[in-house]
């Protein structure tokens, strides 16, 4: 029997926070609302407003405001909230936008627990509306008036009957709490294309949220025993660290849906603070909802159409697709979506096979896929659905139709929907071209089978399901995991590197310093390697280890381009010396001073070894983001950027190596002999832990992260430090129920030659 969201509850979780579900309930339960701007005006949004509340009755005694009129569309109308005499729960602001901080201030003044702000023309009003903007702020902070807005659609609660918006109907009752700065989306949920299955707890418009934000309503729905899921439309997150916080807490009992529109991008300042750039944080953001159990998917209608998948389905154990089709042409673009999509098709049992052999004598295997041919019926389309349901090697099974003469759509849906379906595993159908009627689409869904247009939907829909099973997985694992031993000579030793760093005024750590540093974790570590003599040359190249270059540097006189300042391939003390000297012989015969000159040293890039460039820093908005990138021979790997958020575990590292991109770079790598993964693992274990503790350290930069199997040597680090007038900063902390204070919100400075550029 298949699960319908509008029948799920979810238990109240006894340490719930009262005072923040009996704030925010007064926007779906009020019991007295006052309507500023209420009016007869046609098309008026006062009138609107007034019409919804009449029209769809929630139990609350209505108030308009409006000194100019003494009633409103039969109902008394007061000149202000004293006139009312009466405790209000809800005002619903609709005014001019130029009155709105005047009506704040009458609630704040009069008690009102919470206010809907439909008005507009704030912020995107130019310079006068965000002085609007900066008065709402500075009344709400002089009471505990609540405010949802301002630019908001406004809420909707089919349980309770309330309708604050300008939706012309009421919205289908069910278990999907919906959060959205798009009025698109309540605009889709009246759409009678969706089935019965989504039905709505309750939705909230947030716009501007200049009041109660994003966290605060994932905290109330997921407390909520009326919502089982929560659906999410952002244009834009606010404080991203609150709200992966406050997921992270939802999304071990209740899925996260989120339709984030556009690209994350942030302002950023180079070194001297000056010059500004936006940065991409989209991959970020990635990886933040991810760790926080959010299902992010890309449109509207993908939102709605897993919100069906997640109610009705049980949870994937796998990514392999068993495919049914009575048309092979479908069925391939059906499994070429598999690919794509990193998926993989299910090879039937053998005892699958010798059914499937009975049911159908001539049938062919194409790559796995049970193709019935253009002549089966309805009977041998349920039968051949039956055999492949309880295949043991299928992980879902996806229902494909062709409106052939020989097959009835509407017949194959109602047999399909009363087998005795194996439920540990979605099943999916596409009745294609024309063929799934409302009807039809009715009877699979009564049936626990999720109905697609095309094959291709339903395939995105299960790449969307194995990533929810694989974030659910990952949440689950890495917060077992999450706390680990803290070294505390480590972190004493840290603090008094930043401490003496501090006391001469300097906000970044000498070379020698930043080794000391990393030695303290463990990691290894060497300082910018510069020479004045050869005795120096051989001993760094040494710590280096062989082969090495050399190549001059510091030279305020240039030398002709024609003349190779570079000496490879330095194989031991002898050949470094002998490089050494030769460039001492250029400085001589092209510049005429006979000195020691002074030359960097690097590793050489052979077939045993490569760098990995690495840069640790922490974002206004995202908190501390990790990026390096893999450089193999002189030449970066394709697609081996990868993306780390500290604090992580060597098991959140290897999770990571397995799903990224940089995976398949690493395991080529690894193949050869290059590099030892779990060496570079730990290096990126300790390395987090580092900036997690040292929470003075504004940024780690390494342009070169020398990797081989024996080990991983961060050549000359580079270590920047917030000012000693910022207080020290807490980074995102992704344990559940834990808060951190916030990020300053000052931008920060990175060096020039960050990978980020």
């Amino acid at each position: 029997m298949s699960t319908n969201i509008t029948n799920i509850t979810s238990e109240r979780e006894p340490d719930a926070p009262r005072s923040r579900q009996q704030s925010l309930g007064v926007f779906v339960a009020p019991e007295s609302v006052a309507i500023f701007g209420a009016t007869e005006a046609p098309n008026s949004a006062g009138r609107v407003l007034m019409e919804n509340l009449i029209r769809f009755p929630c139990g609350a005694t209505l108030f308009p405001i409006n000194p100019k009129r003494k009633g409103v569309l039969g109902i008394r109308a007061y000149t202000c909230l004293e006139a009312a005499s009466v405790p209000i729960d809800l005002a619903i602001v609709a005014t001019p936008a130029t009155a709105v901080p005047d009506v704040i201030r009458e609630c704040q003044a009069s008690g009102v627990k919470g206010a809907i702000i439909i008005s507009d023309g704030f912020r995107n009003g130019g310079a006068p509306g965000a002085e609007l903007e900066q008065q709402i702020v500075a009344e709400l902070r002089r009471g505990q008036l609540q405010v949802l807005g301002p630019s908001c659609l406004g809420v909707v609660c089919p349980r309770t009957g309330l309708n604050a918006t300008f939706a012309p109907a009421m919205v289908r009752s069910g278990g999907v709490g919906f959060l959205s700065q798009s009025g698109s989306l309540l605009t889709a949920l009246l759409s009678p294309e969706w089935s019965d299955h989504v039905g709505c707890s309750a939705f909230i418009s947030l716009g501007s949220m200049l009041g109660v934000g994003w966290p605060e309503w994932l905290e109330y729905l997921g407390n909520d025993p009326q919502t089982a899921m929560i659906g999410v439309y952002a244009e834009t997150l606010g404080d991203t660290r609150a709200f992966v916080r406050a997921a992270r807490a939802v999304t071990p009992r209740k899925p996260i849906i989120l339709v984030k529109s556009g690209r994350l991008k942030t302002t950023a300042c180079d070194t001297d603070g000056q010059t500004k750039r936006l940065v991409d944080r989209n991959d970020v953001l990635e990886d933040l909802l991810c760790l926080a159990g959010v299902l992010r998917v890309e449109s509207i209608s993908d939102l709605l159409r897993m919100a069906e998948v997640l109610s009705t389905q049980p949870v994937v154990r796998g990514r392999r697709l068993m495919i049914i089709s009575n048309a092979s042409g479908p069925a391939r673009l059906a499994m070429d979506a598999v690919r794509r999509e990193g998926g993989e098709l299910a090879v039937p049992t053998p005892a699958t096979a010798a059914a499937l052999d009975a049911l159908l004598p001539s049938r062919t295997f194409h790559e796995n896929l049970i193709d019935l041919r253009d002549d089966a019926s309805a009977e041998r389309f349920a039968q051949a659905a039956a055999i492949g349901t309880n295949d043991a090697n299928s992980d879902a099974l996806l229902l494909l139709l062709a409106p052939y003469g020989t097959i009835d759509p509407f017949r194959t849906a109602e047999l399909v929907s009363h087998l005795n379906l194996n439920r540990d595993r979605p099943i999916l159908a596409s009745w294609m071209w024309g063929a799934a009627t409302p009807a039809i689409r009715r009877v699979l869904n009564d049936g626990g089978i999720s109905t697609f247009a095309t094959p291709e939907l339903a395939v995105r829909a299960l790449r969307y399901a194995w990533q929810h099973a694989d974030n659910l997985q990952d949440l689950r694992q890495d917060s077992a995991s999450r706390v680990e031993v803290a070294r505390l000579d480590a972190r004493s030793e840290g603090e008094r590197l930043v401490e003496t760093a501090r006391s001469s005024g300097r906000t970044e750590l000498t070379g020698g310093e930043a080794c000391q540093l990393f030695a303290a974790y463990f990691l290894q570590a060497s300082e910018t390697c510069v020479a004045d003599n050869p005795e120096v040359a051989v001993h760094l190249s040494a710590a280096l280890g062989y082969p090495v270059a050399l190549a001059l540097c510091g030279r305020r006189d240039p030398l002709p381009a024609d003349v190779a300042a570079v000496r490879l391939h330095a194989t031991d003390a002898h050949g470094v010396i002998r490089a050494y000297r030769s460039l001492g012989a250029i400085v001589r015969e092209h510049v005429g001073i006979d000195i020691f000159p002074r030359v960097r040293i690097q590793p050489m890039l052979t077939a045993e070894r490569c760098i990995v460039s690495l840069h640790c820093s922490i974002d206004p908005h995202l908190g501390p983001v990790l990026r390096f990138v893999a450089v193999d021979q002189g030449e970066v790997v394709p697609g081996s950027q990868v993306i780390a958020l500290p604090p992580i575990t060597s098991e959140s590292m290897q999770r990571l190596f397995r799903r990224r991109r940089f995976g398949e770079a690493l395991q080529s790598l690894c193949k050869r002999h290059i590099v030892a993964p779990d060496l570079l693992g730990q290096f990126l274990v300790s390395l987090s832990q580092l900036v997690v503790e040292q929470r003075s350290i504004k940024a780690v930069q390494i342009d070169s992260l020398l990797m081989s199997r024996e080990r991983v040597v961060a050549l000359g680090p580079f270590v920047r430090l917030h000012s000693s007038e910022v207080r020290d900063v807490n980074l995102l902390e992704l344990t559940p129920g834990c808060d951190s204070p916030d990020l300053p919100r000052a931008e920060p400075s990175e060096p020039s030659t960050s990978v980020w550029s």
